[in-house]
C-alpha cells in the first residue's frame, strides 16, 4: 500500500536525533498562568502554525512558519553610540582602564566583543531589538539581578522594580527597566524603550504587550517594550524574521540559531522546532514548558532543570495542582503545539516533582537511549522509515481515530500497517497523502493536502 506516512522500520533499525521558586505569584500571575483552562491564560496572539509534528508528509517537517524564510536587514550603530565608544576610551586612558566603578556600572555601554568592556566584564548580545551592550561579569560582582548566560559566560543584568503607577526604579541612561515575569512585578534593565501599547513606541514599531494580548488599560501590560515591525518590503532586522498576530499587526520576532540559544527578555529559543531543522528558529514567549537559558527567558513559571530534558520555564507539580488542578491545566508551549504535552514528572528536581514538555504522537522521541525527548504517559518509543532516513516518533496502537485524539479534537488519526494500526499526526498543506484523513484540510488531492 502506498501512503505518505512514514512505514514502521524492521525491529533492528533504530536511529536516534541528535538531543538538543520559592516566591509566590500574584493573583495576577495566577490568572495568567493557569487562565482557567488550557485555551486561556497569557493570551498569545501568534498566527505562526504551530503544527510541530504535523509535517510528516512534507519532509519531516515542524509546520509551516517556524522553518526556513527568515528574512534579514541591517542595523546602523548611531551616532551616539560612536560619541560614546570615544569617549569612553579617552576615559579609560585618564582612569587607568577602572571600569568597575561609575558610566559602566549607571549608563549603557554599546560594545561589539568583550575586549570593549574590560577586566570583570562582558559584552551581551542584547537582540535585534537593541546594541549589544557592556555587563559585569557574575563572578566578578555580587548580582542584584538576573546572570543571564551568554555562551560560556554568564553576566548581570542589573535589576530593577515595576511599580503599580506604571513607574518603575531608575535603570540610568539608555536603559529601561523591562519585565522578565508576568507573574511578578520584577525585571532588568535593558536597552529598550518600555511600553504599554504600541501609541508608546516610535513610528514602525509595536508593543510586545500585544503579542501577549494585553491593552494599555490593563496593569499588567506595564513593563513590555518596543519591536520593530517589518518595513515596505517586509524586511526585518538581522537576527529577527515577520510574523503576523491574529489581530493582523505584523512585528519582526527574534530567532536563535542552535547551539547558540540566546534570546531578548522574555523569550525562549523553541529548540523542539530545531530538532529537524538546521536553520534559525523563533525566539517563542516564555510561557511554560518554554526551553531556556535563565530566568530573563521566562515570563511564566522560572528556568529550573528538568534533568536530561534540559533547563525549560515551568514550575513544581504540587504548585500547579493548586493552581490549575495539574500541569496540562496551565497555558503551556503545549496549549499551543498539539503535538506535546505538559505532564508531572515526579522524579525531577531530585524528587519533587516539576512539570515539564513531553513528546505527543508524532513528535520525535530519544528513549531509552537518551531522555532528551521523552514520550508522554500511554505513549511508547518507535523507530519509522521515511523519505530521507528513520527516525523515532511517539506513538501508540488504534483501532479509530477517536483512540488518537483527545475529545473534541481531531488532529491525529489512526494509520493502518500490516501488523497493526498506529497513532500518526494528521499533515499540514503541501504534505504528501493517500487519504483526506491524513490531511489536516480533509482535503487530498492528487496525492497531496490541500487547503
Amino acid at each position: 500500500m502506498s501512503t505518505g506516512a512514514p512505514q514502521p522500520a524492521g525491529p533492528s533499525t533504530r536511529h536516534v536525533p541528535p538531543p538538543p521558586d520559592t516566591r509566590e505569584p500574584t493573583r495576577a500571575g495566577h490568572e495568567i498562568g493557569h487562565g482557567h483552562g488550557r485555551g486561556h491564560g497569557l493570551g498569545l496572539g501568534l498566527g505562526l502554525g504551530l503544527g510541530l509534528g504535523h509535517g510528516l508528509g512534507h519532509g519531516l517537517g515542524l509546520g509551516h512558519g517556524l522553518g526556513p524564510g527568515h528574512r534579514h536587514g541591517t542595523r546602523r550603530r548611531s551616532q551616539r553610540a560612536a560619541r560614546l565608544f570615544a569617549w569612553w576610551l579617552t576615559s579609560l586612558a585618564l582612569w587607568g582602564c577602572t571600569v568597575d566603578r561609575g558610566f559602566l556600572d549607571e549608563d549603557l555601554f554599546p560594545c561589539a566583543s568583550p575586549s570593549d568592556c574590560g577586566e570583570g566584564w562582558g559584552c551581551v548580545r542584547a537582540s535585534p531589538y537593541a546594541s549589544d551592550f557592556c555587563a559585569p561579569d557574575c563572578q566578578s560582582v555580587r548580582c542584584d539581578g538576573i546572570c543571564t548566560v551568554q555562551g560560556r559566560d554568564a553576566l548581570c543584568l542589573r535589576g530593577c522594580r515595576l511599580q503599580a503607577d506604571g513607574t518603575s526604579s531608575d535603570c540610568g541612561d539608555g536603559l529601561a527597566c523591562v519585565r522578565t515575569s508576568a507573574e511578578w512585578d520584577d525585571g532588568v534593565c535593558y536597552p529598550v524603550r518600555r511600553c504599554r501599547g504600541s501609541t508608546d513606541c516610535s513610528a514602525g514599531e509595536v508593543c510586545l504587550a500585544e503579542l501577549v494580548g494585553l491593552t494599555p488599560a490593563d496593569p499588567r501590560s506595564n513593563g513590555y517594550y518596543c519591536v520593530p515591525a517589518p518595513d515596505m518590503d517586509g524586511e526585518c532586522p538581522s537576527r529577527s524574521r515577520p510574523v503576523a498576530l491574529e489581530s493582523g499587526t505584523e512585528l519582526c520576532v527574534a530567532t536563535c540559531d542552535p547551539p547558540d540559544t540566546r534570546c531578548p527578555p522574555g523569550f525562549g529559543c523553541l529548540l523542539q522546532a530545531a530538532v529537524l531543522s538546521d536553520v534559525e528558529v523563533l525566539c517563542y514567549p516564555g510561557i511554560y514548558g518554554v526551553p531556556c537559558d535563565d530566568d530573563t527567558n521566562c515570563l511564566l513559571g522560572r528556568c529550573l532543570d528538568t534533568g536530561a530534558s534540559g533547563r525549560q520555564c515551568t514550575l513544581g507539580c504540587d504548585e500547579a495542582a493548586r493552581l490549575a488542578g495539574g500541569c496540562g491545566g496551565l497555558s503551556s508551549l503545549a496549549t499551543h503545539v498539539s503535538a506535546l504535552t505538559f505532564e508531572c514528572d515526579p522524579a525531577a528536581a531530585g524528587g519533587g516533582g516539576l512539570c515539564v514538555i513531553r513528546s505527543g504522537i508524532g513528535f520525535v522521541c530519544t528513549t531509552p537511549e537518551s531522555d532528551a525527548y521523552v514520550c508522554a504517559d500511554g505513549l511508547e518509543c518507535r523507530t519509522f522509515s521515511s523519505a530521507f532516513d528513520q527516525v523515532r516518533l511517539c506513538t501508540k496502537g488504534c483501532r479509530t481515530d477517536r483512540e488518537c485524539n483527545a475529545p473534541g479534537a481531531y488532529v491525529n488519526y489512526c494509520q493502518p500497517f500490516l501488523e497493526e494500526s498506529v497513532c500518526l499526526p494528521r499533515f499540514a498543506v503541501g504534505a504528501r497523502c493517500s487519504d483526506p484523513r491524513q490531511c489536516l484540510s480533509d482535503r487530498c488531492e492528487r496525492g497531496v493536502c490541500v487547503d
